[in-house]
């Protein structure tokens, strides 16, 4: 619905004649004006002043703004740029105001490569279409953001060719019987372009008092409802072969006449391909190979190291560990990987005599073993899967194998030993900066077996004992690396010659036929309804009416109203709305919206 309280001001821009102030249509010696808003196509402020009223010259070309006088906050009604002219005889100036659907009217819509006059978009919901080509006008510089937006279905693959930002958006609401536009102007200067769906009529009973309507002159449309929608369309089953499917909503089994019956894509629509397309197509195919063809070249030789077997030894930990390789920049040492549960050593040095047994370690604590293993401590070898090195093959590569990925992990501790009392550098930074992974002891492994030589301490034979918990995730693969490296090399031998062959029909996407015939199926009126200013509630473009009364033609109650476009008399305050479909949306106009030419009948795979 919209609202609006008198008295209307209007508000320039700041330096023009009329600035930024808000004045009322009596300040500027206007006596009367009508606010025209219409779905899909422009909105419209007009109104004159005589040459002897006027206080502020409107400036040609300037914006404008109209407000009403609701309380507390003021409603934004309208927002364009002017257009001034003049009666010379008359001596009146005329004026009119257009919304920024006139710029996106004449602002053409350039292509995502090299701005080329047309843009392909993908089988998508339109919703998501419509409102990127919205975001796409705002990114151009025209005064528009993207507003409401309702619940949308998928349509097929659309080509948008030498077309205006309004034309592109239109086209695409060609494929919504029930869909509209209005322009929230509430965040001017930039306006909201928001889109409508049908939603349950307003009923308006002119039985009870206060309805507030004048007049209607309303005729049902019955035929325009279609009873069954039926879309033909190729599917392409091999390289060389295509079946002719359909894809159905609605009873298929009624009277002809009343029967939507399409052809989207066939044999007739492919006989060529446009120049730049092609030329596109062979560009991306040739460089896809290229890449492709030296992938290839050393793919056999990632394969061959790409496995970490059972677990990593010292060389691999090396290679795929972040904090050694860090460690081992700030100075150079070995580990070794644990395999053992405890480690024992002597907390002093000690001295015995030269027959019998050394003592027994005095010290002894728990170790884990590093091993490869599933979080449930499985090991990957024995479910078959085959653990593989940190950034060896993309999913891409793996998906061609048909591989899938598991995720392992690398548990358990390995050792590293400091010799005397001097620190090593590598260790000391490993410990630094691995904290919380890094245990550290000191103590000695050896002896004194001389009798003449004292006990107690020998700083030579020091021993700083640092062990190690990458706690490293990893991933296995349920196929041998040779297996992926033998299918990214079947994959280079594509040939350009089979793109066409290649090629998919446009096809539509699940349920295309079935929400079609959904958007439609309800009886439409056209024609025209007249309120009162008094009126409790008035349409806006996108609302629907429904008329009940003793003295209504019985169609009236069970058909709809869609409202199409709304004229409001700024003096009076009487709203004249136009029922039917916008400019280029209805049922038959879906056959345009579908046809495409052949060279964009196609989605070519390089």
């Amino acid at each position: 619905m919209i609202e609006y309280t008198p008295p209307y001001y209007l508000i320039g821009e700041a330096g023009r004649s009329l600035d930024a102030t808000p004045r009322t249509l009596e300040e500027l010696g206007i006596t009367d004006g009508t606010l025209s808003l219409t779905s899909l196509d422009i909105d419209r402020l007009t109104f004159s002043i005589p040459a002897f009223m006027v206080t502020h010259l409107i400036d040609d070309g300037q914006m404008i703004t109209l407000r009403d006088s609701a309380t507390p906050t003021p409603r934004v009604l309208f927002h364009g740029k002017v257009m001034r002219g003049f009666q010379l005889k008359a001596g009146v100036y005329s004026f009119q105001a257009e919304s920024v659907w006139k710029q996106l009217a004449n602002a053409p819509l350039g292509g995502a490569t090299n701005d080329r006059p047309y843009r392909v978009y993908p089988s998508q919901s339109i919703g998501t279409t419509v409102s990127s080509l919205v975001g796409l006008a705002q990114a151009a510089g025209l005064p528009v953001q993207a507003g409401t937006l309702p619940t949308f279905y998928a349509a097929p693959k659309a080509t948008l060719k030498s077309r205006s930002f309004a034309e592109a958006i239109s086209f695409m609401l060609q494929m919504v019987p029930d869909a509209g536009t209005r322009m929230d102007y509430s965040t001017a200067p930039l306006p909201k372009l928001t889109f409508t769906r049908r939603t349950a009529p307003h009923v308006i009973d002119v039985d009870v008092e206060g309805h507030g309507l004048e007049d209607a002159r309303l005729v049902p449309q019955e035929w325009r409802r279609a009873l069954g929608v039926t879309i033909h369309y190729a599917s392409r089953t091999s390289y060389t072969e295509a079946s002719l499917v359909t894809q159905t909503g609605g009873n298929t089994a009624a009277e002809a006449s009343r029967q939507i019956s399409l052809m989207l894509s066939g044999y007739e629509r492919t006989d060529a391909f446009n120049r730049e397309s092609l030329q596109a197509a062979i560009q991306a195919y040739n460089e896809a190979a290229k890449a492709l063809s030296e992938e290839g070249a050393a793919i056999d030789q990632i394969a061959a190291t790409a496995l970490l077997n059972v677990f990593p030894q010292w060389d691999a930990l090396k290679e795929i560990d972040p904090a050694i390789k860090a460690a081992l920049a700030a100075g150079s040492f070995t580990m070794e990987r644990v395999a053992n549960s405890s480690f024992s050593f002597y907390t002093y040095y000690y001295r015995y005599p030269g027959e019998g047994n050394p003592p027994p370690h005095d010290m002894t604590v728990p170790t884990e073993a590093a091993t490869i293993r599933l979080a449930n401590g499985s090991q990957p070898g024995t479910l078959g899967l085959h653990t593989i090195k940190p950034n060896t093959f993309t999913d891409a590569q793996l998906a061609l194998a048909g591989a899938t990925k598991t995720q392992v992990w690398l548990r358990g501790e390995y050792r590293g030993t400091s010799v005397g009392q001097a620190f090593n550098a590598g260790l000391s930074h490993l410990k630094t900066n691995q904290s919380s992974k890094v245990r550290e002891f000191a103590g000695y492994t050896g002896t004194n077996t001389s009798l003449t030589q004292a006990g107690g301490q020998n700083p030579s034979q020091l021993r700083r004992f640092y062990f190690y918990k990458p706690d490293m995730p990893l991933w296995a693969i349920n196929k041998t690396p040779a297996q992926v490296a033998q299918a990214v090399k079947g994959q280079i031998g594509t040939d350009l010659e089979e793109l066409g062959e290649q090629a998919a029909f446009v096809e539509p996407p699940p349920g295309f036929a079935q929400n079609y015939f959904e958007a439609q199926d309800w009886t439409p009126m056209t024609g025209s309804l007249v309120f009162r200013a008094d009126a409790p509630w008035k349409p806006a473009p996108g609302d629907r009416v429904q008329i009940t009364g003793a003295n209504v033609d019985p169609l009236w109650e069970t058909a709809e109203a869609p409202i199409v476009s709304v004229s409001i008399d700024l003096r009076t305050g009487m709203l004249t709305a136009q029922a039917g479909f916008a400019p280029r949306q209805n049922i038959s106009s879906l056959l345009d919206a579908l046809r495409v030419a052949p060279e964009d009948n196609l989605d070519v795979e390089a």
